[in-house]
């Protein structure tokens, strides 16, 4: 009995007519998984959003510090409001980390520089050594606004950056509290042009590949993407600084 058998040719057209498939449906299969990075994005976005509104009716309406007195960090203060959030599941000891933007590992081997010392900001907590050992807590996918107050430049520089009351900011739902970013917080000045420790330091590709758009968390408490803006400083007035008004 002939048994039958694919010739060489009719597998190389199979190959060719799978390859061929296969590069229709892999760009498709990109953006639908990078539609789901975005849309997780911002549902942990949302999460933080409420973790302010919560602290603030816990703490006289004050908005989340990026540091407390005590150098308690935004995300350890936020911690007790959405405890798997803000940890590591393989941390026994369940310290406060920066929440994992889904996206961002694939940055994972970006070079910043931080006090003239080059390191990827995504290396595992794992790796790092005695004092950098925080690096690996404060890098996640999140920083958070350096004019929603820190502690260390009110006591070193006489009030520099104080706390504020939710109540005492001018339009919230313009005001960023959090962004994608590859730091804990983000220290920018507007007529400097100096922003945190190093430049880049938002993380304006994350989710798209023309570095045009990052998602942000506004003090009203929701999470939408932000188009780029040049940091100048109407940025960092329209945006940024809190503008407060008194209250009472």
């Amino acid at each position: 009995m002939k048994k039958n058998r694919f010739t060489l040719i009719e597998l190389l057209v199979v190959i060719a007519i799978i390859a061929i498939l296969a590069g229709m449906l892999l760009p498709a299969l990109n953006s639908a998984r990078d539609k789901g990075y975005n849309a997780a994005c911002i549902n942990i976005g949302k999460q933080m959003g409420t973790c302010d509104i919560m602290y603030g009716a816990d703490n006289n309406d004050f908005v989340t510090p990026n540091r407390a007195i005590g150098n308690v960090l935004w995300h350890g203060l936020q911690q007790p409001y959405a405890p798997g959030l803000y940890s590591k599941k393989d941390d026994p000891n369940k310290r406060a980390v920066v929440p994992m933007c889904p996206a961002a590992p694939r940055e994972d081997g970006k070079i910043l520089t931080f006090y003239a010392t080059t390191y990827s900001p995504w290396t595992p907590i794992s790796k790092w050594q005695s004092t950098a050992n925080w690096l690996g807590r404060d890098c996640g996918g999140y920083g958070r606004n350096y004019y929603t107050g820190d502690s260390r430049y009110d006591q070193d520089h006489g009030g520099y950056t104080v706390f504020i009351k939710q109540s005492g900011v001018r339009a919230p739902s313009k005001k960023i509290g959090l962004m994608d970013a590859y730091y804990c917080d983000i220290m920018f000045n507007g007529n400097t042009k100096w922003e945190d420790r190093y430049q880049g330091q938002i993380a304006w590709s994350r989710h798209d590949k023309s570095a045009m758009r990052c998602n942000v968390v506004y003090l009203d408490g929701h999470c939408a993407p932000f188009n780029y803006m040049a940091r100048t400083a109407d940025f960092n007035n329209s945006h940024m600084k809190m503008n407060t008004i008194p209250t009472i």
